[in-house]
């Protein structure tokens, strides 16, 4: 068969996935693609059964989508939007694609909410920070999921991010999310770290979440050319130890909590030990690391009351 959009009038679904299922070497990758191009007019394989063609510019398109799989770009970018826990997240190549890993980190963020909100003297708003947005992932999640474990309470997010281009993905994302989703609204910021934070929130944040860059230079070159040569660089790589995002978030933090506030990174199992021992000469009263779905070491969890150490 001819490769579609190549001088091709129309083709039918079947011949057409069967084609893309063999060039890519991948049935699923084949339906994804097609399905982003033919729409929901009815399921793909009901279209292929009943002989449904594919028109010259709708070809056009699953070509132009192959040929960017088929030179190594990630199946996310080229469909253009990903799922991350209940959300349905735009992404390209100005920001990470979201993983599996982050999920459990942002239940672990609802949890601390939780908590926070059962052990709070407080009966205002609750504000979240969310450090080095990307996509908007873990903000617009909390923002969709937390107001129903806050009782009542106003839930107020902040998302910050030093790149543009990120904050613009987000901001895509969240006007999207807030208006069909029901969310809390969500305030995105520009800058690093905490300095894109208003200063009135200092000592009062019920929780700080990040999944920052945790790569350091050396194992950049190492990483898997799909993730290496395609996603945004300083979303990735902390600097020469790969550490120092987490570094200087952990020292920031206990100022800006409240008493029973938490601080939720996530972190390369490897960093975990040093994270949580940081966490407890920063000022953090009650740390543990937590699992992801194989069983490694990814979350960080250190809850702040004031120099009082407990254990978890």
């Amino acid at each position: 068969m001819t490769s579609p959009g190549q001088g091709v009038p129309s083709a039918g679904v079947r011949e057409l996935l069967l084609d893309v299922a063999s060039r890519l070497g991948s049935a699923t990758e084949a339906r994804w693609l097609v399905e982003q191009v033919v729409g929901n007019r009815s399921s793909v394989i009901a279209q292929a059964r009943s002989g449904v063609k594919v028109g010259p510019d709708e070809l056009a398109a699953i070509e132009a989508m192959v040929e960017r799989r088929q030179a190594g770009e990630p199946l996310q970018y080229v469909l253009g939007s990903w799922a991350f826990r209940n959300l349905e997240l735009t992404v390209d190549r100005r920001v990470l694609i979201p993983r599996p890993e982050t999920e459990i980190v942002v239940g672990h963020a609802i949890d601390e909410l939780a908590r926070f909100v059962a052990e709070s003297d407080s009966a205002g708003p609750v504000p979240v920070v969310d450090l080095g947005t990307g996509s908007g992932a873990i903000a617009l999640s909390i923002a969709t999921e937390a107001p129903a474990v806050l009782h009542g309470r106003e839930l107020r997010v902040w998302a910050t991010d030093v790149s543009a281009g990120s904050l613009a993905v987000a901001s895509s994302n969240a006007e999207r999310i807030v208006s069909t989703m029901g969310a809390a609204s969500l305030d995105l910021a520009e800058g690093r770290w905490f300095e894109a934070v208003p200063a009135e929130l200092r000592g009062s944040v019920a929780l700080v979440v990040s999944n920052p860059p945790y790569v350091s230079e050396a194992e950049f070159e190492d990483l898997d050319p799909v993730v290496r040569d395609y996603e945004p660089r300083d979303a990735l790589v902390a600097g020469m130890v790969g550490t120092e995002a987490i570094d200087h978030i952990i020292e920031e933090a206990p100022s800006w909590l409240a008493p029973a506030g938490a601080l939720v990174l996530e972190v390369a199992p490897h960093q975990a030990d040093d994270a949580a021992l940081r966490a407890l000469v920063s000022g953090f009263d009650a740390v543990v690391v937590r699992k992801d779905f194989a069983e490694r070491s990814r979350a960080l969890v250190a809850r702040y009351y004031g120099g009082d150490l407990l254990s978890l």
